[in-house]
């Protein structure tokens, strides 16, 4: 038979060696990806769900775009630190992992957000919408720039709105503000502290301090950091810019009104409203004042003599409390509010509080949203199409200078002509010198600069973009690396250095030696090389009475213990040490102060509020088993710390 023949000769060498044959060529076909166990990629796991690393990228990924958002340029300083990638990176599984759990949490008690519920909540964002409508094609760009798809960003939402269902009325209970907290705080801000704050006669001390050759030799090889003299790289560069490219445009009445007609959007006003405010400031007869005003207000008398005769605005109410034409987004969110909900012109809006006091709105007048005549904004649609002619020519001119000076590595002559900009000079440069004039002192440039490949070629550089609206070619002629400066050239320094530490370790040694004697004896004798300023007070906010002090010394003031009697401290102040010793604890009476309770629940309510979300985070993590995967998470944030 057949089978008996193979049977037999699966236990010969030929067949052998034809099954390990095949078994390669399945391995390099792909099919060995089957056959070989893969690593687990997913960063973690929360009870039953594993993190996959996709997401996790992704929500990497969308942090990064809004860090570079914010801060532009500046963004690539911190994502070239391997610790701060590492960080963010940790940072966004993390709040994946307390996402994951409180759903998990929320699932297990039968809480669920439908479909219906996150097309809603999609459709009622302003950032989909259009002319107040949502718009699908607004929706799917948008969403694309995000870094996400459409499922992903729905999913998010859903996590979103989870949250939301399950957090809003718990965090809304536990952000109540009780008096007793208020008033507590308040005692802690307006406490203050009255010292003895003794400091060291350097003047007496010094002729008692000397440094041999030895101990300057010793300061010199201990601070290496003081006496290194940096790296410098010398460079000439091109540099392309809109602002100067607006010189270069050509501008006619005929262009500016085409421009007009065909960005009418650009120059569309939002409405505004003419308005009038009354403000009764926060303080002990607040409420009377207010009532004051809302009953000569009901009997019908002019909101614009009320203003001249109580309000405190005393910058509006000279001229009967009007604060001329504002649109929305020029007013206080509650103020905007208020005023943009009155319907009629003369109408008053119903007192509004805050921490500033309570304010009255009068609704003077209504001006539609509208596109002002080309005669209002000729200058403005000038500047703008400039603008957008420069913005035109410096794409174009980007280019070329990009091929020019490839093409040609050595110089920057070649570009600096077909481009007809002059080559610049940038000098000796340190690094991480920002002090110098722009774009030399941007860190994106000096970063060219000092790279290798750069500094020891004598090559161009590749085009440093600076935002959208300039771009930067350098050549460095000239490297001096970072070297220790020979001992004999700094010597005189060294000794410096040398005699100021000696000197400041010796004025601590005084004070820690009369600290001693204090605790012993309140009373002890004073010695001659130290100074005592009695009885100083200390406010938070870093006055006193006599003695200015700086914040280290006010921030060591309220950290000494009001329970020990005479409890003292030795800090570093400066460039000399001090010691402060508590003598009495008070009250700040100043009338600014009286009133800082009224403000503390505005500012306590945030605090409390992502104290709660923490809270209800841990709560929901500790009903879900949570096993991080480190090999996963390491090789995640190599590849992302990679250059």
């Amino acid at each position: 038979m057949l089978t008996d023949t193979l049977r037999a000769g699966a236990h010969g060498k030929v067949f052998k060696i034809l099954f390990w044959i095949i078994i390669l060529s399945f391995v390099f076909a792909g099919v060995g990806n089957y056959l070989i166990p893969r690593l687990d990629t997913s960063p973690a796991k929360v009870g039953d769900y594993s993190i996959r690393e996709v997401d996790w990228n992704e929500h990497y990924q969308q942090r990064v775009r809004m860090l570079m958002q914010n801060l532009g340029p500046r963004a690539s300083q911190y994502l070239e630190d391997k610790q701060f990638v590492e960080q963010l990176r940790m940072q966004v599984l993390e709040s994946l992992i307390d996402g994951v759990a409180l759903n998990n949490a929320a699932h297990e008690a039968g809480i669920r957000i439908g479909d219906d519920e996150v097309r809603s909540e999609i459709r009622r964002l302003p950032y989909f919408q259009k002319d107040g409508k949502f718009d699908n094609d607004l929706y799917l760009t948008r969403v694309r720039n995000l870094g996400a798809s459409p499922e992903s960003f729905a999913e998010q939402l859903r996590v979103e709105l989870l949250g939301r269902a399950v957090m809003d009325p718990l965090t809304r209970l536990s952000a109540l503000t009780l008096p007793s907290e208020v008033e507590n705080l308040a005692a802690l801000l307006t406490q203050t502290r009255t010292l003895d704050i003794y400091e060291v006669k350097t003047d007496l001390l010094k002729p008692q301090i000397t440094v041999d050759d030895a101990e300057v030799r010793s300061c010199y090889q201990s601070h290496p950091a003081n006496f290194t003299k940096p790296a410098l790289a010398s460079f000439n560069y091109v540099l392309l810019s809109v602002d100067e490219l607006k010189s270069r445009v050509k501008v006619d009445d005929e262009q500016i009104e085409n421009y007009y007609n065909q960005h009418q959007d650009e120059f569309q006003l939002p409405e505004q409203r003419a308005l009038s405010h009354l403000l009764i400031k926060t303080g002990d007869n607040m409420a009377e004042r207010v009532a004051r005003v809302e009953e000569r207000l009901k009997a019908g008398e002019d909101f614009s003599l009320l203003c001249r005769e109580m309000s405190d605005d005393r910058a509006t109410a000279v001229e009967g409390g009007s604060m001329g034409v504002k649109s929305r987004a020029e007013l206080a969110d509650n103020l905007g509010a208020a005023l943009f909900a009155l319907k009629q012109k003369g109408e008053v809006s119903a007192p509004l509080a805050d921490e500033s006091g309570t304010h009255f709105i009068r609704l003077d007048e209504i001006i539609a949203a509208h596109v002002p005549p080309l005669s209002e904004v000729k200058d403005q649609a000038r500047e703008r199409y400039i603008a957008s002619e420069a913005r035109r020519l410096f794409a174009e001119l980007a280019a070329t200078l990009t091929d020019v000076s490839y093409e040609n590595p050595d110089s920057l002559d070649p570009a600096a002509k077909a481009l007809e900009l002059p080559v610049r000079d940038a000098g000796a440069v340190r690094y991480e010198d920002h002090s110098l004039p722009w774009p030399v002192g941007e860190h994106a440039v000096q970063q060219e600069a000092f790279k290798e490949s750069v500094r020891t070629s004598g090559q161009n550089s590749s085009v440093v973009n600076l935002g959208d609206d300039a771009a930067v070619v350098l050549n460095v002629y000239k490297y001096e690396p970072e070297k220790l400066q020979p001992f004999e050239e700094v010597e005189s320094a060294a000794r410096e250095l040398a005699f100021n530490e000696k000197l400041a370790a010796r004025a601590r040694e005084l004070l820690e030696e009369q600290q001693k004697k204090l605790t012993a004896d309140p009373d002890a004798a004073l010695p001659e090389q130290l100074e005592k300023h009695a009885a100083v007070l200390v406010r938070r906010d870093g006055s006193a009475a006599e003695t200015p002090l700086g914040p280290q010394t006010v921030l060591a003031a309220f950290a000494l213990s009001t329970d020990t009697p005479g409890a003292s401290r030795v800090i570093e102040a400066g460039s000399a040490p001090l010691l402060l010793v508590l003598k009495a604890v008070g009250h700040d009476d100043r009338p600014e102060m009286a009133q800082i309770g009224s403000s503390l629940p505005a500012q306590l309510v945030p605090l409390k509020l992502e104290r709660a979300r923490q809270d209800l985070y841990d709560i929901s993590r500790s009903l879900s088993k949570v096993d991080y995967n480190r090999e996963a998470i390491a090789l995640s944030i190599e590849h992302s710390s990679a250059p």
